[in-house]
């Protein structure tokens, strides 16, 4: 939705903080709330959305990715990592920023326990959100690559990435 694309950021950046990078963590790629520059003022929640992931069979999942993102602080600019397991009909939200301005300037590794809503569910999407934003500053918004569901093996192993449905 909105300017969320996959591709080579240019390292622009809002009228404050820090620009986007200028390649991904892992290659030249990522994806990202407009490549080329900031988030606008008064814009509504814009989505990034991934397929239905089938995560039946699935116990002590965890989503982990690497960001790189700039925000205000939330009581002017919203960014959120959020989770459906019911196909998107709701979202819960796994992440959102809070009442310190966000202005990562590198690529920070994240992780989060999903397990509440993933463990054992067919139908769970992802969802990164950039806004609501207010009518003064803006920042580079979201950056993100890198992006694994993690599961325990049903064996008992310890946690390995894998692809959960097979794509």
């Amino acid at each position: 939705e909105g300017t969320w694309a996959f591709g080579h950021p240019t390292g622009g950046s809002g009228d404050h903080g820090l620009p986007d990078p200028n390649n991904g963590h892992t290659g030249t790629n990522v994806y990202g709330y407009n490549l080329t520059g900031g988030y606008t003022n008064n814009m509504i929640e814009r989505n990034l959305t991934t397929t239905t992931i089938n995560c039946t069979g699935v116990t002590g999942a965890k989503l982990s990715f690497y960001r790189w993102l700039g925000v205000e602080q939330n009581a002017y600019d919203h960014a959120y990592v959020k989770i459906s397991n019911n196909n998107g009909s709701t979202w819960n939200t796994v992440w959102q920023n809070g009442a310190t301005t966000i202005d990562d300037g590198s690529w920070l590794y994240q992780e989060y326990d999903i397990s509440a809503w993933a463990n054992n569910q067919a139908n769970v999407k992802l969802r990164w959100t950039m806004g609501t934003t207010d009518g003064a500053w803006t920042y580079c918004g979201w950056n993100i690559d890198d992006v694994k569901i993690w599961a325990a093996d049903p064996n008992g192993c310890p946690t390995h990435p894998g692809d959960l449905n097979c794509d």
